[in-house]
């Protein structure tokens, strides 16, 4: 699973992040000539190098709770990220006000003006001023969006109308879980809280659709806390793996999802209620892949492996954590497709994501004829940072179509 790309992107981060601090030390210096001293070098540099520290550990090592004050150790991580995040926000705002302060320096007439209807404001501070812009609209953002990850999940709650659906299974609640991530970022406490939330949902079926777990410390206790759940589930808990299973360890993850109550449906399919239309789940593996064409053929095998024999006049479910999933369910009629992976893109405007990261279905509700596809946008996350892209549980209601 780590393979060239794993590596190009991580081993690409500290390098980001030295640029980044390099480019707004030197701005900081540019803006504010009064900086220039010796005791605001260091602590620029030892800041930025700790922070440095602190985002690759978190990066690399999952060993949070061998810390004795892990609320400690979080918080720095969190210090850390904030500092390098409002950086990286602040080089990226930095073009336009470049553009800006070029434009008023060559026209000083203007800019005197500007700054003449402002008291006490001389034209070199309105310039000034105007570089300064970036580094604290980069912190504005950052601080939001950590507070945004920070905040428990939202209940999102759907309706699906799917034709010809059994009246044995209209008003079927299917409460999904997707991408919590359990480490430093969603810890056990967060998780209860999250489960709580089904609980109160009483739902007839709980799907977890991959990447449960990055510190797997925290798996045996977070899976006996979800086997609590399985009397409130009447058609059962089902799991998809992610690909943070396999990067963690996936034979660990698989023996003890074999001794939990999650059923893992990897390449394969499960009557959930007999019928006239029997109802079936479908689950499928990850694609251990960034190769899109080899992706596709993966998604497209895996498919059929879950998809063979179950009847053609079934209503059926399909679990995946990749969404290219979408396009193989779409193709074959699934009535409904659940999948996770993407967490939205975390950065949203107006409900839609800002960056789209080469997924063609990336959040929400899509739909193809009369099959629907739901990508979650994740109830956690490995970068703590959510802006108009909250984390969600979401909580589907089957009715028939009229």
């Amino acid at each position: 699973m780590r393979n060239d790309w794993f590596y190009i992107v991580n081993f690409s981060l500290p390098l980001l992040c030295l640029l980044t601090n390099w480019i707004c030390y030197r701005l900081a210096l540019h803006v504010f000539p009064a900086l220039n001293r010796r005791l605001f070098r260091l602590l620029f540099v030892s800041g930025s190098l700790l922070s440095l520290t602190a985002v690759l550990y978190a990066r690399f090592s999952f060993r949070w709770h061998s810390f004795p004050d892990f609320s400690g150790f979080i918080f720095g991580v969190y210090a850390a990220i904030g500092w390098n995040l409002s950086q990286m926000i602040a080089v990226v705002l930095l073009p336009p006000f470049l553009l800006l302060f070029w434009f008023f320096r060559q026209r000083p007439a203007i800019t005197r003006s500007i700054a003449g209807r402002i008291e006490s404001l001389s034209r070199r501070r309105f310039l000034s001023g105007l570089l300064a812009l970036p580094p604290c609209l980069g912190t504005g953002i950052t601080v939001s969006g950590l507070s945004g990850a920070h905040a428990d999940p939202e209940v999102n709650r759907l309706r699906l109308r799917i034709p010809d659906l059994p009246a044995e299974l209209s008003g079927l609640t299917i409460v999904q879980i997707s991408d919590t991530h359990l480490g430093p970022f969603f810890d056990l406490d967060k998780l209860d809280r999250l489960l709580q939330r089904v609980a109160a949902e009483r739902p007839d079926l709980l799907l977890i659709t991959g990447d449960l777990v990055d510190d797997l410390a925290l798996l045996p206790a977070a899976l006996e806390k979800i086997d609590r759940l399985q009397p409130l589930c009447r058609l059962g808990m089902y799991f998809c793996l992610g690909n943070h299973e396999y990067f963690r360890d996936i034979s660990q993850v698989r023996r003890l999802l074999d001794g939990s109550k999650l059923t893992t449906l990897t390449n394969r399919h499960q009557l959930l209620q007999a019928g006239k239309r029997p109802f079936y789940l479908l689950g499928v593996d990850y694609p251990p892949t960034r190769n899109p064409a080899d992706r596709r053929v993966l998604c497209q095998h895996y498919f059929r492996q879950a998809a063979d024999g179950v009847p053609a006049n079934a209503i059926t479910l399909l679990i995946a954590h990749h969404p290219d999933f979408i396009f193989d369910a779409f193709d074959a009629g699934v009535h409904l497709t659940l999948a996770g992976h993407t967490h939205g893109g975390q950065l949203g405007l107006l409900g839609q994501p800002v960056l789209p990261f080469g997924f063609q279905f990336q959040r929400g509700l899509y739909r193809q004829d009369d099959a629907l596809a739901y990508v979650n946008v994740g109830a956690g996350h490995w970068l703590p940072f959510r802006l108009g892209c909250p984390a969600e549980l979401a909580v589907l209601t089957l009715v028939p179509a009229p």
